[in-house]
């Protein structure tokens, strides 16, 4: 957010940043948890809520 306000990352860019992070975090947790059906209903709890 500090790089927002100082004008260093546009907002979009922040944004662009975030799903691009989320994107892999979910990728990776369903490479850790075997069971993935359990695994998407749960990352897609978070993410959508």
């Amino acid at each position: 957010m500090e790089r927002i306000k100082s004008g260093v990352m546009k907002e979009d860019e922040f944004w662009f940043v975030a799903l691009e992070f989320a994107e892999v975090v979910v990728e990776r947790a369903r490479g850790i948890f075997k069971m993935k059906e359990t695994c998407d209903d749960y990352i897609n709890g978070i993410l959508y809520c």
